[in-house]
């Protein structure tokens, strides 16, 4: 597949660690602050501006570095980011501007996007990422899979553990409106 990169032993040991201990630590639920990010309503996705500082900061920075020896990012102002841990996505699907789309039906992606494995089980059974061309990619610990915007991809079924980190560079900031109040009646 074009536009589909991957580097391994990514990040030193130390660092890696570093920050599957700090999404370990994580509790992602709705309405948490996750790192000091901006938590969009009923969504588990965080926006960090540029310039935001935040836990693990020059750790995504130096992901977004890396991505940027194949993806010209030099226009972004602040990044989305998401985990799985031990989850996948329900299907196939486009990394996108989920507010943008629910709200104004209109579709906008991220300049690229970083997938990172802090860490992943060595008895994992299945768990690769899929392209739309067939292409797969197999999970492994330390390893940051980089593809361009637009690209259909899903995640096959799997057995075992995976620690999946997922930033979005943009070039400019997403939409953050609300769409739904948890708190509303029906």
């Amino acid at each position: 597949m074009d536009n589909l990169y991957i580097v391994d032993d990514a990040l030193d040991d130390s660092e890696c660690t570093c920050l599957l201990n700090s999404i370990k630590g994580s509790k992602i639920t709705s309405g948490a602050s996750w790192w000091l990010g901006d938590y969009i309503d009923d969504l588990p996705i965080y926006w960090f501006d540029s310039d935001t500082d935040h836990l693990c900061k020059d750790l995504y920075i130096r992901l977004l570095v890396i991505a940027s020896n194949y993806f010209d990012i030099s226009a972004f102002v602040g990044y989305e980011t998401w985990t799985h841990i031990n989850s996948k996505p329900a299907d196939w699907h486009q990394d996108k501007d989920e507010r943008l789309i629910q709200i104004y039906d209109k579709l906008q992606f991220p300049l690229c996007t970083l997938v990172y494995y802090p860490f992943v089980d060595k008895d994992l059974k299945g768990g690769r990422v899929v392209f739309e061309d067939d292409t797969t990619v197999v999970p492994k610990t330390n390893r940051l899979i980089i593809f361009g915007p637009g690209v259909w991809h899903s995640v096959e079924e799997y057995t075992g553990e995976r620690f999946a980190l997922i930033i979005g560079p943009w070039n400019k900031k997403i939409c953050m409106e609300k769409c739904y109040d948890p708190n509303a009646n029906d």
